[in-house]
């Protein structure tokens, strides 16, 4: 009798950002990745945070053929963000944000 072997089961992506350097003009490029694991079910994503006044319309994430949301948007350097990923436009993905304090996830462009 065969028996099949299970197939290991990668461990899911973590949501991430990814920065750039640029020197002309000096600047940060940043990419910010929603790994399909993570947002199962979302129609959207966008990205929120100090860099864009929390506004929920500026900057949407990308759905892309692996099923990642990205984004890439480019910011001034040596300067602190900090930002939150907004799903179907009102599900936070950070359980600590349910208590209604909520410590934002935050990154610093350096060049």
């Amino acid at each position: 009798m065969r028996t099949k072997q299970k197939k290991k089961q990668k461990p899911a992506k973590k949501t991430g950002i990814k920065k750039q350097l640029k020197t002309d003009p000096p600047s940060c490029r940043v990419t910010f990745t929603m790994p399909r694991e993570a947002a199962q079910d979302a129609r959207e994503v966008v990205v929120v945070g100090d860099f864009n006044k929390w506004n929920i319309n500026t900057t949407p994430m990308k759905k892309q053929k692996n099923g990642d949301f990205e984004v890439t948007v480019e910011l001034p350097c040596n300067t602190e963000y900090s930002f939150k990923y907004l799903i179907n436009p009102h599900d936070w993905p950070n359980p600590a944000c349910s208590s209604g304090k909520c410590i934002p996830d935050s990154f610093i462009c350096e060049d």
